[in-house]
């Protein structure tokens, strides 16, 4: 896809027939769509910049198009979405500074341009250049100094997802962090999580890519997998693919519908079928259990619902349930479980009590 033709279509320029040309190519696959999303966040801030800046606009585009059109025929085409968006987050310090020093509120509006004026798409776009432009300087000279250069993204209250600068996709749950350099060098691709994350790698058999989370090593050349570590306990699930996993001297292979369980009590890495599909409700509000014990969905509802609920008696953590929740209410889940146990769900202050 023509960047030319994206940033026509931000700027509400594009005609019919590129704008069907544009949605046809958003709606092919995720990572198109994830391009377009890193774009536009560069979009918005640069349409801010060009409202209090007069560059010569069309040398600046045209910089801008001769660059594009050299990283495409490198086959750099990934590096340089990933790399617009992440270098652009120095230049937004720079745009939230320049909102405060206006005193006057400047209101957008659209207006008749006079004759030989450039058109606000071409303002912002040449805006959108000088902000790649001071990027890609500010990556020159960290090259050329051997700086690190990391990246650090934090989820928070939200599940957010990200593309990698190998092109791997990367969701991570609520209250997550994941770290990485700004571009994978030398012999492998080394990220470090806190929290949770699934991750779809992009397959590279030449240089592997490794998670470090709590004292495990995760390594895979190109699969789909689920790493989460909280509380003092590590699992890595697989879902497609193969992964293998370490920790001091231990060591495991996994397959799709394995998990490896770790804790900080026990160095030994222990290998588990998965028992359904709990792990994915935070990427599709689905809660999934086959023959899975109570106790674990249980800890997955406090987990998704911010709640406290325990199981007193034993007996009962381990009895397990098969079944599939879809966007239900916790209410209708505990209503659900007490049907299917003939138990109680007594409701308390802080906390919500299973008994029988």
């Amino acid at each position: 896809m023509n960047d030319d033709l994206l940033v026509k279509y931000l700027a509400g320029e594009a005609d019919m027939q590129e704008r069907l040309r544009v949605e046809e190519w958003l709606g092919k696959n995720e990572k198109n769509a994830l391009y377009y999303s890193q774009l536009e966040r560069i979009w918005n801030e640069s349409e801010n910049l060009a409202l209090h800046n007069s560059p010569d606009e069309q040398a600046a585009w045209e910089r801008f198009r001769h660059r594009v059109k050299q990283q495409e025929e490198t086959g750099q085409q990934q590096e340089k979405a990933w790399l617009r968006w992440n270098e652009s987050t120095r230049e937004r310090k720079t745009l939230r500074t320049l909102r405060e020093e206006v005193s006057t509120p400047t209101e957008k509006i659209r207006s008749l341009r006079p004759a030989g004026s450039a058109p606000r798409w071409l303002k912002a776009a040449a805006a959108l250049a000088l902000l790649i432009s001071a990027g890609w300087l500010a990556r020159y000279l960290l090259q050329e100094n051997r700086f690190p250069a990391m990246v650090e993204l934090a989820s928070e209250q939200q599940v957010r997802e990200e593309m990698l600068p190998d092109g791997s996709l990367v969701t991570l749950n609520k209250n997550s962090l994941i770290s990485f350099p700004r571009k994978f060098r030398g012999t492998d691709r080394l990220v470090s999580l806190e929290g949770e994350a699934f991750f779809n790698v992009e397959p590279d058999k030449s240089k592997p890519f490794i998670i470090s989370v709590n004292d495990l090593k995760v390594e895979v050349t190109g699969t789909s997998f689920n790493v989460k570590s909280r509380n003092g306990v590590t699992e890595v699930i697989v879902e497609t693919g193969s992964v293998h996993v370490s920790r001091g001297s231990s060591r495991i292979d996994l397959r799709p519908g394995e998990k490896a369980v770790s804790s900080n009590e026990n160095e030994e890495l222990v290998k588990q079928h998965t028992g359904g599909a709990l792990y994915k409700y935070y990427r599709t509000n689905k809660f999934v259990c086959r023959a899975t014990p109570l106790q674990e969905l249980i800890n997955t509802l406090n987990e998704a619902y911010g709640v406290h609920i325990v199981i007193p008696d034993k007996s009962l953590q381990r009895l397990t349930i098969t079944t599939e929740f879809d966007n239900e209410s916790l209410e209708r889940i505990l209503e659900v479980i007490a049907d299917t146990f003939d138990i109680t769900v007594q409701y308390e202050e802080k906390q919500i009590i299973l008994k029988r």
